[in-house]
């Protein structure tokens, strides 16, 4: 779950064209968020037919070459945007090198584009990430997600043993357009938990989500229940497979993937275990309540301002989560907004940029377009507790303490009272101190550091997933 705010940019893909853009808008073209201290950079090219695309890196959280869903490019003008998220830029060219322009995500404020001549450098490697020769197998697969037109490709990592089956394991992305490797800039933590457990006697899925590297299907307007397909995909391959144990097939998922992995689990009778690394545990309308204010706190807002913005997102989803006309929505959302913004002091509503009915209007109308995108609609509304009352496997969730996006205690107390009152065999929760929603152990916590620390995943959450399932299931 890495959609934060404007601190996070999660990612869809679409391509629509404009027909009269000037070369001079082509190219590489960057920007920072000084709010954020993110940078933004911008590609407007032509495809290979010689329609015009644009896509967007945020190299500070390790997104890279995200498709826009809409580009329109005039003599001198840009308009680019991605309606799933309510993030759009419209500029205008004021000289061969400059684009002046306002970017909006929640909120709306200037944003300058500088033409870049060069490329990004290469990433180099984290020093987590498992580096060839393995001491295992390694086999690059195809398998189809329940909708038969949907082919998802992945790698499978299986130990060099004289064993004729292994229990398996199927890894379960977060949010945002996800690569088999769980890839966050230089972070490859799917790529370290595969090997991990291959190195522990595993056999270990992990795939690219649909829309997303070799994988067919599109990403954009897709929610966690399509995903939620492509996991049983992913399960019904593993179970026609001879080298893996059916009675040991388990699933792990981080965040969004702690929703789809008992999704899942909850309609089948063949997942023997599960593990949810910052997996929600009550209503997603009060755990992204809880996101916002949790995310002010950590960048040392006044924990009062933070609080009342979080009841105000907090009403602006009751109007927004059962609601289908976006023009409807904003009407019912600028009164709401106008109310709330009324007790906020006048240096947080600079910095939140709600300080004029302008910037009040531009703010309704990108929460109602995020809110109301498929993906989000969907997400707003969910309730984990039915799916993992059902669910029947060894249960085990883990939660970082310093965790801003999945709140540790809301979440952990969450699951293990949903699992205590439903099917599950077993259930441990396990609070870690020191680490981030990544599992990492932090300074700041805050997810700009996401990319900084040297740690991909901590080793102790490593050592206690191996002795849970060591307890847990035979090896």
């Amino acid at each position: 779950m890495k959609k934060i705010l404007l601190l996070s940019l999660v990612f869809l893909s679409i391509y629509l064209q404009s027909t009269h853009a000037q070369e001079k808008l082509l190219g590489i073209w960057e920007g920072k968020i000084e709010q954020a201290g993110l940078s933004l950079i911008f590609h407007f090219e032509k495809d290979s037919t010689g329609n015009y695309i644009s896509k967007m890196d945020s190299p500070d959280q390790g997104a890279f070459g995200i498709k826009m869903d809409r580009v329109e490019l005039t003599e001198n003008t840009v308009l680019t945007e991605m309606k799933q998220f309510g993030l759009s830029y419209t500029g205008k060219l004021t000289n061969d090198s400059t684009i002046e322009g306002t970017l909006s995500q929640g909120a709306t404020f200037p944003f300058q584009l500088k033409k870049k001549t060069i490329t990004s450098p290469a990433i180099k490697e984290k020093p987590q990430t498992p580096v060839a020769p393995f001491p295992y197998l390694t086999e690059d697969i195809q398998f189809n997600s329940v909708e038969k037109d949907i082919i998802i490709s992945g790698t499978i990592t299986k130990p060099i043993s004289n064993k004729k089956t292994f229990p398996a394991i199927v890894l379960i992305s977060g949010s945002g357009p996800q690569n088999r490797d769980g890839q966050i800039g230089n972070h490859k933590p799917f790529a370290v938990l595969a090997d991990f457990f291959t190195r522990n006697g595993f056999l270990v899925l992990r795939f690219d989500e649909r829309g997303v590297g070799k994988s067919t299907g599109v990403f954009s307007g897709a929610t966690s229940a399509d995903f939620a397909k492509d996991v049983r995909g992913a399960v019904n391959f593993l179970s026609q497979r001879d080298d893996v144990n059916k009675s040991q097939i388990g699933l792990i998922g981080h965040s969004e993937g702690g929703i789809i992995a008992p999704m899942v689990a909850a309609e089948r009778n063949d997942i023997s275990f599960m593990i949810l690394l910052a997996g929600p545990g009550i209503p997603v309308q009060d755990l992204m309540t809880e996101q916002n204010v949790a995310i002010f706190s950590n960048a040392g807002i006044n924990a009062a301002q933070a609080d009342l913005y979080g009841k105000m997102y907090r009403e602006i989803i009751d109007v927004i989560k059962d609601a289908k006309d976006t023009a409807v929505v904003v009407a019912q959302l600028i009164p709401v907004i106008e109310k709330h913004v009324a007790g906020m002091d006048k240096q947080f509503l600079n910095l939140i940029k709600l300080n004029t009915a302008t910037n009040i209007n531009a703010y309704a109308q990108t929460m109602a377009n995020e809110m109301l995108s498929p993906w989000m609609h969907y997400f707003l509304k969910y309730n984990p507790e039915p799916a993992l009352k059902k669910t029947k496997a060894h249960v085990l969730a883990l939660n970082g303490e310093k965790d801003i996006q999945v709140l540790p205690t809301s979440n952990l107390k969450g699951i293990e009272v949903a699992l205590r009152k439903g099917k599950a065999k077993s259930v441990t929760t396990i609070l870690l101190p020191g680490l981030n929603h990544l599992f990492q152990k932090c300074n700041t916590c805050s997810a700009q550091e996401y990319l900084s620390l040297k740690e991909t995943f901590s080793y102790e959450a490593l050592q206690k997933m191996k002795e849970w399932l060591s307890n847990t299931i035979q090896l």
